[in-house]
């Protein structure tokens, strides 16, 4: 089976290089293709335009012919709203990606959240910037409606501060969220479904360190955090893969504050512990029942140099 990563400049790459490779026909997309892992053979790396050019899905479309793709994976949250409007386009390339109306309410953190408190899921309190209903409660969080790796994201101390926020947004201020600020245990859980939106994977990684993206997790098998996220999937069902970022906090309570709807960077981890998204998009339904993963493998992060000499031809 051929398998076509976008995002492929990503921290997970040389991980899912090494732990896929013997396994699938493994190959990597990127704007700028210099930044694929050099651990990945050139004949696998493939330059691609950016989201926000024209030809970004025809030049995606065309590798995945031109290398019969079976399963295309993006990681890219600005390629993903394109890329499901025209999933029929892509022929025989399966892509490992949730349903068009799941992304484009998960990529807003507003939608998100009004989305999941009207099926009775408990979500920190969210409201746009623009409200006029003051908030009340302090510290919190105003971040972006969409964005990605903890960009634009302050913590807000106290009202004057909002208020400044606020008044310097001007009329974009109903672009931006205010959130209550969970405090607790991160967590960031893969959740994988099947073609027939069928739950089969809850994984859960432990935050250890974090700078935009996750530095260092450990897998956790908690039942609370996978209870919970079981019970989102049932809610707002999808196939394919997602990433659930929550808090347990004090009172052993999973708030999620965000859901990234494709797989995430700790999907590396996930594999390691035994669960491959590929695997279950690509077998044939019927299965239940969560797929048990090896707890306690820890993902550690570090810089990688490498030193390439001029071609002496």
């Amino acid at each position: 089976m051929r398998v076509l990563f976008t995002g492929g400049g990503g921290s997970g790459t040389q991980a899912l290089w090494e732990l896929l490779q013997h396994r699938y026909d493994i190959h990597f997309a990127d704007a700028d293709v210099r930044r694929v892992n050099p651990i990945v053979p050139p004949d696998h790396s493939h330059a691609v335009p950016l989201a926000c050019d024209a030809e970004f899905v025809n030049e995606v479309k065309r590798i995945c012919r031109d290398l019969s793709v079976d399963v295309l994976v993006p990681g890219v949250d600005e390629e993903l709203e394109q890329l499901a409007a025209r999933r029929s386009d892509f022929g025989a390339t399966t892509l490992l990606l949730p349903a068009a109306e799941f992304i484009r309410t998960m990529l807003d953190k507003f939608e998100f959240a009004s989305r999941l408190r009207a099926q009775g899921i408990y979500v920190p309190r969210t409201k746009l910037l623009d409200d006029p209903e003051p908030w009340l409660t302090f510290p919190c969080i105003v971040k972006p409606r969409r964005g990605r790796g903890s960009r634009g994201v302050v913590i807000v101390r106290d009202a004057s501060e909002l208020a400044t926020l606020r008044n310097s947004a001007g009329e974009s201020s109903n672009k931006s969220v205010v959130q209550e600020l969970a405090t607790g245990t991160e967590y960031s859980v893969q959740v994988v479904g099947d073609g027939r939106q069928v739950v089969r994977a809850v994984f859960p990684a432990r935050i250890i360190s974090k700078r935009g993206i996750t530095i260092s997790a450990i897998g956790e098998h908690n039942e609370i955090v996978i209870d919970a996220c079981t019970q989102i999937h049932e809610a707002v069902p999808s196939a394919g893969c997602y990433n659930v970022q929550g808090i347990l906090d004090d009172d052993q309570r999973f708030l999620p504050f965000e859901i990234n709807p494709r797989v995430s960077t700790t999907l590396c981890l996930a594999l390691a512990s035994g669960i491959d998204p590929i695997e279950i998009l690509m077998s044939p339904p019927g299965n239940k029942g969560l797929i048990p993963f090896e707890a306690g493998i820890e993902l550690n992060r570090f810089w990688h140099n490498s030193f390439t000499r001029p071609s002496t031809k």
